[in-house]
Formats: C-alpha cells, sequence, structure tokens
C-alpha cells in the first residue's frame, strides 16, 4: 500500500493540566473576589460572583493546556511535531512506524476527545481536545484516516 504523506493540524488540550490550572485559577479567584468585593443581600451578586469565577477560570485554564501539534502519516508511519507546547513541557517530537499501530479508537468523555492509539508494546499514543470550545481542525479526519490505515495493514 503506497500512501501519499497527510498532514493534520491539531489543536490538543493536556487534561491534566486543565483540571490543575481550572482548580488553581478557581480558588484563586474566589478568593480574591470574595476578599475586595463587598457583599450584598441580593442572591443575583452571588451569580454574578459565580460567573465572574468560573469564566476567567475556565478561559486561562484553557490556554494554560493549549497545544498545537502537526501529525504527518505516511507509508512509514506516524510522526508527531510541536507547533507550540504546553507551557512547562518538555516534550519532543517522536515517530511511530506503522508498524507499531495496533488499534485507533475515539473516547469520547463528558468535556475531552480523546483518539487513543495502542501500540505492539502496550503503550498508549493518545491526542486529547476540548469538546466544549468546538473550533474545527483535522481531529476527527485523523481519527478516521487511523482507523483505515490500521485496519488495511492488519489483514494485509
Amino acid at each position: 500500500m503506497i500512501l501519499k504523506t497527510k498532514t493534520y493540524h491539531i489543536n490538543i488540550h493536556s487534561r491534566r493540566r486543565f483540571i490543575i490550572a481550572f482548580s488553581l485559577l478557581f480558588f484563586l479567584l474566589i478568593i480574591s473576589l470574595v476578599e475586595f468585593l463587598p457583599f450584598s443581600k441580593y442572591q443575583w451578586s452571588s451569580f454574578i460572583l459565580f460567573i465572574l469565577v468560573v469564566v476567567p477560570a475556565y478561559l486561562g485554564s484553557r490556554y494554560l493546556a493549549l497545544g498545537k501539534i502537526k501529525v504527518l502519516l505516511s507509508d512509514k508511519g506516524l510522526a508527531h511535531f510541536w507547533e507550540k507546547r504546553f507551557i512547562l513541557s518538555w516534550q519532543k517530537n517522536f515517530k511511530i512506524s506503522k508498524h507499531r499501530l495496533v488499534r485507533c479508537h475515539i473516547k469520547e468523555e463528558r468535556l475531552f476527545d480523546i483518539i487513543q492509539i495502542d501500540l505492539d508494546d502496550k503503550k498508549r499514543y493518545s491526542i486529547s481536545r476540548i469538546v466544549l470550545y468546538g473550533k474545527q481542525n483535522d481531529f476527527y479526519r485523523l481519527a478516521n484516516d487511523l482507523h483505515s490505515i490500521i485496519n488495511t495493514l492488519k489483514y494485509q
């Protein structure tokens, strides 16, 4: 099977970084707003306070957990190149040969969609993205192409 090289540009999100950043930002914003804003006896003020905390915490943690990758899929395998790394991340670019690819499936969770690729040495390569942010990129196109390529490799 001869496959021309396909390029995919994907915005990925680190679940661990997102949860840690959201928790820290949420509690820091709550503490600072409670400390510096006057309270009133009206219930709408607590709702506004909640919005003033959740929205910046979500947007800030989404930014801190965002990375951009370029995935090249060719007849040699899969190559992962960082276009923008996560904050405080020193991960390197890497390649996976096509013979190491065993299975590919999409795992859909409440907040994240995850492409998981099982490798022959029981390791997993996964790409995740936040579902709430609906910007379209090549995420599902990569999942479909990987699934079909792995299936054709199995039956060769």
